[in-house]
């Protein structure tokens, strides 16, 4: 119970009224002869309940210089204890403190007349009591939890937009890694861009295939292995003889070319006759039509040796391989091609052999013009022309292969499908993005997220079905307490199905309904013209209800024992009937309940109340006054009997008194009693004589029990 109020300061109209502490009984009633120093009382009470610092400050002295302050002492099964509200907080709460007033009325009930989706969440938070509460705190908890963990998993989505740009989350997060992915990478790039060049590239060149040079030495074998039989053995042997005295082989060349030079019988040379001599003969058999063709041939030799393979003829095919260089750099970014030009000078040096190996072919058989020569001698030429021919044919064949690449790949560009490219690159890129370490940390980040979401939503799940069953069961007993005390109350309605619902959010909250005429009236806004809350029911009617839902709580037996009930104007709009069943119901709190504490601005109800609480044999009742004190208030002791007598005994025992010797604290206060008492005596006795006009004035006092008066005309 709360038993004493130590301290109130700096609230409301209290400041520094307590000089000594307030101690209160198991029943305390307290008048108020204004509202607002009984409503901050009970909202500083109120504020305590559930360590409330804003409340508090909203109820701090207008104009007051010194900070709030309260200190309460309760008493309770585990010893006394004090709660103290200073430097803006509580340093403990009293859930046991239950408060029913306007605010509860407002918080819990209906304001304006209507119920709001407000008052059916908060209705049932006070319904449910401590269990259901720390269950439905555990949903609560756990639904934040929740939310807060699929905000972070968000979050982690959030990081990974601009790896997955627009793929799903799903769809990203299970894409396997790709160990390839640069590889591949470049070459859908490659590939796009070679689709974006499509028409160009179709029309780049390939390239050429160089002409192989024909270098045969049939004709130079053919030379080579010639003779000259069909000149006469004795002109060959007196020519042979004679060339051989006169200069060997050369004289012989110029003794043959001479024979063209015979036009008539003497000699070109000297003049003198040459008929009839044998070596003129001779060389007439000798150097014949078809030596003379054959000694051509074999002076044609050194011409043919120094025009085969010419360095020029290298040179050009330099120029050829160079322009396929050029064509090959031109698909540099698209086709790798191995295509390499020949070593020209190498070519050169092969070249320059066949021509020194024929050139001593042609001298070797210019000094045996008449004699066959073995073809070996060519057998060097032979082995430089094949090595030339080689390597030019295995350029041709890597210039063949590099068209080949160039052909398929101009066809397979035809039929590159650039959309699919592009989405084929989309996705490498999203895999190379997946696994890569920056991801992988948000991948992470995110399934902690995801599993501390799964983790709460369980966790949820299980407390609110546990949550359910004991709202269900706990919402059935309290509808059958709210009806028993609307019974009690006389009220001509009933609550109805009254339930749990999570219509308009994952916070349970309050159904219910009031049974008027059979006629279920769902509490909430109702369609135009049609019956309401707000309609149905009195002002009365709904402060009965207000009251029967904080009845059925706080006197709901497995709870009451340890309760300290405060009930602030309890009777407000209550007719006379409902006034006498609410004292009773008081009553009863008294007597269930640690302490209830009944504040209220009309006496006669408090001292109705403090003799029915006699009658009932409630233990201890303590009567207190909020009694103003200047400008401020304080808690006083109070007789309800006195406050509650009528103007006549009022009048009566302020006059008894003062001739009863006790001396008066202002004599004008004694005289206006005695006037009224004394104009009604004169009216009673001499009724019909006396004027109605007032006693003008009392004159004087002649001594103890004796007024002079005079009436006034």
């Amino acid at each position: 119970m709360l038993e004493k109020i130590l301290k109130l300061d700096g609230v409301g109209l209290f400041a520094n009224p307590l000089a000594n502490a307030v101690e209160l009984k198991q029943a305390t009633l307290i008048y108020a002869d204004n509202g607002r120093g009984k409503s901050t009382l009970s909202a500083v009470m109120r504020a305590c309940a559930a360590a409330d610092a804003q409340a508090m400050a909203a109820r701090a002295t207008i104009g007051g210089t010194g900070a709030a302050r309260a200190q309460f002492r309760f008493k309770l099964p585990t010893g006394g204890t004090n709660v103290t509200f200073d430097g803006g907080v509580w340093d403990a709460a009293m859930p046991s403190l239950m408060v029913f007033d306007q605010a509860f009325i407002e918080r819990n009930v209906y304001a304006g007349g209507e119920v709001q989706a407000d008052h059916h969440q908060s209705l049932l938070d006070f319904a449910l009591g401590t269990a259901a509460v720390a269950k439905k705190k555990e949903v609560d908890d756990a639904h934040e939890a929740m939310t807060a963990a699929t905000k972070a998993r968000s979050v982690a989505e959030g990081k990974l937009q601009g790896y997955r740009g627009a793929m799903s989350v799903t769809a990203f997060l299970a894409l396997p890694e790709e160990p390839q992915a640069e590889e591949k990478i470049a070459d859908y790039e490659t590939r796009i861009a070679n689709a974006n060049s499509a028409t160009t590239l179709s029309q780049r060149a390939a390239l050429k295939l160089l002409t192989l040079p024909k270098v045969e030495f049939n004709d130079f074998e053919a030379v080579l292995k010639s003779s000259f039989k069909q000149m006469h053995e004795n002109a060959g042997a007196l020519v042979k003889a004679h060339v051989q005295s006169h200069g060997g082989s050369d004289s012989e060349r110029w003794i043959g070319d001479g024979q063209r030079f015979l036009k008539n019988d003497n000699c070109p040379f000297c003049g003198q006759p040459t008929k009839g001599l044998d070596i003129i003969e001779a060389y007439g058999t000798f150097f014949n039509a078809a030596y003379n063709e054959h000694n051509s041939r074999i002076q044609a030799l050194p011409g043919l040796a120094r025009r085969s393979l010419s360095d020029s003829t290298i040179d050009s095919w330099a120029s050829e391989f160079q322009a396929n260089g050029d064509r090959a750099q031109a698909w540099v970014e698209q086709l790798q091609l191995d295509c390499p030009a020949p070593d020209t000078a190498e070519l050169k040096v092969f070249a320059q052999r066949i021509r020194d190996c024929l050139e001593t072919a042609a001298d070797a058989k210019a000094k045996q013009p008449l004699e066959p020569l073995d073809t070996g001698i060519l057998k060097q030429a032979i082995n430089a022309r094949d090595t030339i021919l080689q390597v030019l044919g295995e350029y041709n064949a890597a210039v063949e292969a590099a068209n080949t690449k160039i052909a398929d790949f101009k066809k397979g560009l035809q039929a590159e499908n650039k959309t699919q490219l592009e989405a084929s690159l989309a996705r490498v890129r999203a895999q190379k993005a997946r696994h890569g370490a920056d991801v992988v940390a948000i991948v992470d980040e995110r399934k902690q997220a995801d599993d501390q979401r799964n983790n709460q939503e369980k966790a949820k799940a299980t407390a609110r079905e546990e949550l359910d069953k004991l709202m269900s069961s706990m919402l059935t007993e309290y509808e059958g307490d709210i009806n028993k005390w609307l019974t009690h109350l006389r009220t001509p309605f009933k609550v109805s199905k009254l339930n749990y619902s999570y219509v308009g959010g994952p916070t349970p909250r309050t159904e219910y309904g009031v049974l008027v005429r059979e006629k279920h009236v769902a509490a909430g806004k109702a369609a135009a013209n049609a019956p309401s809350f707000s309609t149905v029911l009195s002002d009365g009617d709904k402060r009965s209800l207000a009251l029967a839902f904080f009845l059925a709580k706080a006197l709901h037996e497995k709870s009451c024992a340890g309760s300290i009930v405060v009930m602030d104007d309890v009777f407000a709009s209550l007719d006379s009937n409902r006034r006498s069943q609410t004292i009773a119901a008081l009553c009863e709190v008294a007597k269930k309940c640690a302490q209830v504490i009944v504040l209220a601005h009309d006496a006669f109800f408090l001292y109705e109340l403090e003799k029915v609480m006699a009658e009932e044999k409630v233990p201890e009742v303590l009567s207190l006054q909020i009694r103003r004190v200047g400008e401020f208030s304080e808690l006083a002791p109070a007789d309800f009997s006195m406050m509650c007598e009528s103007d006549y005994y009022k009048r009566y025992r302020t006059t008894w008194n003062y001739l009863s010797g006790a001396a008066p604290d202002d004599l004008l206060h004694v005289a206006q009693a005695l006037r009224v008492l004394v104009e009604g005596n004169l009216h009673r006795r001499f009724p019909g004589l006396i004027r109605n006009s007032p006693i003008s004035a009392v004159v004087a006092a002649d001594g103890p029990g004796l007024l002079s008066v005079r009436r006034g005309r």
